[in-house]
Order: structure tokens, then sequence, then C-alpha cells
């Protein structure tokens, strides 16, 4: 027997499985997934089994037809169940015809380095335990608990502000599932953009469910890391909090998957091969083990959400569960083209001046949220107004700090001086990120008790801001998705960005000749944005294979399917 193995060592992304010749006397005990020992170089390493060919000889054909060599034996199994499940098997062979990455690559991605101590140390937790459910957040949350009791297998939250309630009335309400997480079949797998904001919730969920919890992120020792993927695979995790590495996670059969905020960018890996979305491998994960898929989002993005979560079918659809928010925000647009028009333009227009001076008088703060701390913002305060001392100018992440907390429901309004250099990026989805941005201040605003919003736009009459101000978000997405169709964008066809890191020229022209060989539409090469490397784009249609990709190593090329930007 023959079985192809991707040692568990710091290889080049481009080194795939190895096969290795399985003695007879371990045969009868040799399992997918299992960590066995095998000889590398002169050394022993450990490695997991991917793969099981019936072979009587330990000869392998090479990759020249006409020669063969003899594998080398596999040296013993390591432990006898094996540390990969069947779904995680599926999902390396998905992953890696999707992402143009071998399969040993994304094993490596997958399976935790095993210590060599175990040495966990303690979370300290310090927050209170402060959750109450008021009558209209329990109306809309049993709502929510009918549709995540039914067939349905990908439902969208729209208010990812009541995230956290709906979490505990799942996890305690009898009608949503039995009274107790760890009586349940299944897990609950929580996923979170950032470490700041699963440690939140943790700090919240550790007092009640602190034994039945489980933590996973890349900050975690390397013995914390290895124990808690051993409890998910032994199945005693029930409540699995983790950021996007999650998706890789052995997660037991008819779990429930939540996405905290999917439509942040922090889903999708961008510095790393492979560049993958976990949004995307969390849809993979769900067939694989006949899971539902739960996302919390204000507007799921055309380009971020998956096309199982936008399309009608059985099992799917989109189902946009009531908002839980007790709170409601006004929005006001005020069309700077026509201050650009006036004289003494400023700005800062004379309406955003009278709505500051109403709040000022009313003893409340104002906050002018810029892109970044703009001193024409600032100029423009000190010059039209006597007094900017109750007057915060901050970037948008202040509405998410701790500070921002400080002042609940002393804010009086919430100003957005401009959001042109968001549109103005070079990114076809650039209209839709602005859409989510702003949908999400507005939640946060609700959050802090901010009665009015304020956006000061060039483009008030544009699709984007009318889906904003007025709400006609069904509306913006026909148009976008019409547009995106013509355009053959995501999600009607398939983009993958190319970058070249290295300095030969002539092995820059050999790649994009093989490229425009396959059948892809190839445009570039062109410098980028940022980085001001040589990049081209491939844009493809009915699924084409370019095994090529598959091959280029990762130190001089980076490969991005379904990029964040394309510039």
């Amino acid at each position: 027997m023959i079985a192809k193995i991707s040692p568990l060592l710091r290889l080049p992304s481009t080194a795939d499985v190895f096969d290795y010749f399985v003695p007879p006397d371990l045969e009868a005990q040799i399992k997918l997934g299992q960590l066995v020992a095998i000889p590398w170089r002169t050394e022993e390493a450990v490695g997991v089994v991917l793969e099981l060919t019936p072979s009587n000889s330990p000869l392998v054909r090479g990759r020249d037809e006409e020669r063969s060599f003899r594998a080398r034996p596999i040296r013993k199994i390591i432990n006898p169940e094996p540390i990969l499940t069947p779904a995680q098997l599926t999902l390396i062979k998905t992953f890696s015809s999707h992402y143009f990455c071998p399969p040993g690559a994304v094993a490596r991605l997958v399976i935790p380095e095993a210590p060599e101590r175990t040495i966990i140390k303690a979370v300290k937790i310090t927050a209170p335990w402060q959750i109450k459910f008021e009558k209209p957040q329990l109306t809309a949350l049993a709502e929510a608990a009918k549709l995540i009791n039914n067939e349905t297998r990908h439902i969208i939250v729209r208010d990812f502000s009541s995230f956290i309630w709906l979490i505990f009335y799942f996890l305690e309400s009898k009608s949503a599932c039995p009274p107790k997480p760890w009586r349940r079949r299944g897990s609950l797998v929580i996923l979170f953009p950032t470490i700041d904001i699963l440690e939140a919730t943790q700090a919240i969920l550790e007092k009640k469910y602190g034994q039945s919890l489980t933590v996973i992120h890349s900050q975690l020792s390397k013995g914390a890391y290895w124990r808690a993927y051993q409890s998910i695979l032994k199945a005693e995790a029930k409540i699995i909090l983790s950021t996007r590495q999650g998706v890789f996670l052995p997660i037991p059969e008819q779990s429930k998957i939540i996405f905290w905020n999917a439509s942040s960018d922090d889903f999708k890996q961008t510095d790393q091969h492979p560049r993958y979305d976990a949004r995307l491998a969390a849809t993979w994960q769900a067939k694989a083990t006949n899971s539902q898929l739960i996302s919390t989002a204000p507007n799921p993005l055309l380009f971020a959400c998956p096309p199982e979560w936008r399309e009608e079918g059985e099992g799917g659809g989109v189902i946009v569960l009531p908002t839980a928010s007790l709170y409601k925000t006004e929005t006001k647009i005020i069309n700077m083209k026509k201050e650009f028009a006036l004289k003494d333009f400023s700005v800062i227009s004379e309406q955003t001046i009278e709505a500051i001076n109403e709040a000022l008088e009313e003893k409340k703060q104002v906050v002018i949220i810029g892109l970044k701390n703009d001193f024409k913002v600032k100029a423009a305060l000190t010059k039209r107004l006597e007094n900017v001392k109750n007057i915060i100018v901050a970037t948008p992440n202040w509405l998410m700090s701790g500070p921002a907390r400080l002042w609940r429901g002393q804010i009086g309004c919430l100003i957005i001086s401009s959001i042109e250099p968001l549109l103005a990026l070079p990114d076809y989805s650039a209209s839709e990120r602005v859409l989510y941005r702003l949908q999400e201040w507005k939640l946060w605003a609700q959050e802090l008790l901010i009665p009015t919003i304020i956006l000061q736009s060039y483009q008030a009459e544009s699709a984007v801001m009318r889906a904003f101000v007025h709400g006609e978000i069904e509306e913006y997405r026909a148009a976008e998705l019409k547009l995106r169709q013509s355009l053959e964008y995501p999600p009607f066809g398939d983009l993958i960005k190319i970058s070249f890191k290295g300095a030969d020229q002539v092995e820059l022209m050999r790649v994009l000749t093989k490229l425009k060989e396959t059948g892809a539409k190839v445009l570039g090469p062109y410098k980028e944005y940022k980085t001001k490397r040589e990049s081209f784009l491939l844009k493809i249609k009915n699924n084409i294979d370019i095994p090529l990709l598959a091959t280029l190593p990762a130190k001089v090329w980076a490969v991005d399917r379904d990029p964040e930007m394309v510039l």
C-alpha cells in the first residue's frame, strides 16, 4: 500500500504530498488523517496521511513515466485515531482546487503544530455578567429561534448589534435548543473578524459557559492551541470561539457556524499564501458536516457573500431576521455640490453648523467622523464656531472604541464629513464597501444612542447614497448585480489577481504567455496601487482549470482569488 503524506514541516508553498510505502504490518492499522512518523532526509519527521492507494510493491511511478523509484517506508503510526476528520479531508481537496495550492500546503495550514510541552496559561476574565432581555428583543429573537430550527441552511441577521442577544437566546431558550449547550448535537461555532472582538465575547460567555467553552486563535501558545484542537476533535467542545482559522477545525456533524459581522474584510486572508476567504471555506465545511450557516452583517456584500448565501434553492436562500435594536437613528444627507457653488464654501456646510449649534445648546456632545483627522475640518470649525470644546473630531474607529462607550446617551449628532475618498478607490466594489461601512457606523451610532447622523456627500443622488439614506437597498443591489453581470465580475465570474514580486522580466512574460494560452481573459500587466509590483488580472468563466497557478512559488508570486482590492 502506498500512502500520500504531507510532512508537517516548514516547506515551500508549492511542496505537495510525498509517497511512502506502508509496511505490511501497518496496513491493517493505517487510516486517512492519521499522524505517522516518516523518514525525512537523514532524520525523522511527522506527517499526516491524506490518501491511500493499494499496491503490493514499494515502487512508485515518477514524473518521468519511463522511470520508477522505491518509496521509503513509514516507520510507525503515532496515534491510532486520525487527527483529521473526513469533512476536513474533503475540505482540503476543495480548498486546494479552488485556491490553486497543493493539498499538502492546505494540510499544513489545517493541522496545528504539536507542542513540545503543553503549558496552558489561564485567561483572566474580568468583565461582568450584564445581559438583560427586553420585550422587543425577546420578540425578535423568538422569531430568530424559529428560523434557526428549520431546514434553512443559510441565514442572514441584518442587525449585528443584536448578535450577543441572539447567542444568549440560542443557548438559553428551550424553544431554540435544549436547555444545556452540552446536551445538543453538534457544536456552536462562532467566528469573529478580530481577536479583540472574540475576547470581548469570551469575557461575557466565560462566566456561565466556561466548562463548555473552547477558544482558538493565532495568539494562543502551541500547547493551548493543541489542547483546544484535541477537545474539538473529541467532540468535547460545545461552544467554539475562533477567528477565520476556525473554518479548518474538526467540528462535528450538525453544528451551527455563526459569522460575527460577515462583511468584515478581516475574514479574507490577504497577506499570506494561500489567500483564502473564510466565508467561502465555511460553506464547504458546512456542506461536509451537514451544518447550518448563520451570518450577521448589516448588508451581505456581493463580493464577499458566497453564492450559497444569495441563491434560492433547497435548503438555501437568504432570510433577514428582524432587528433587535431598541434605538432608532435618523439619517440626513447634505448635498455638498450645492455648498461648493457658494462663494464662501466650507468643508463643513451651513446645515451642518446649524445641527451642531442645536446639539450644543442642548448640552450634548457632537462627533465629527472623517477618514482621517483632517486639519481642514478642524480649521473650518474654529473659523465658524466660537466654542469647539464639546466637538470630537475622530476617525471611524472611535465609534467602536472604549472611550466612545463613556459618551453613550450624551451625543446629540454624528457627522460624517466626507465619504468620497472611499468611493474613489480603484476597485469595482468601492460603492458597495461604502454602503457597508455607512451601515456599520449607523449601527454603532444606535448603540451609542445617537439620535441623528448627518452625511455630507458630493454624490447625494447616487444609488449608494439613496440606499443608505432612504433604505433603497434592493434597488441598489439589483443595479449593481446587473452591472457586474455585464462586466463578468463576481459573482458572475472569477477574478484572480496575480502579483510578481521578483525582478526577472523574462519569467514574468513566460508566465503571462502561459496564462493567455488557458483561455482566460488577461488584463495587464500593470503597477499595483500600493506596492507598485507588476500585477495582472485574470477573468475566468466556466471554471477554467489553470494548474500553472498551483506551481508558482509564493516567494516570487502572489495569487489572490476574488481579491479584496483589484488595484
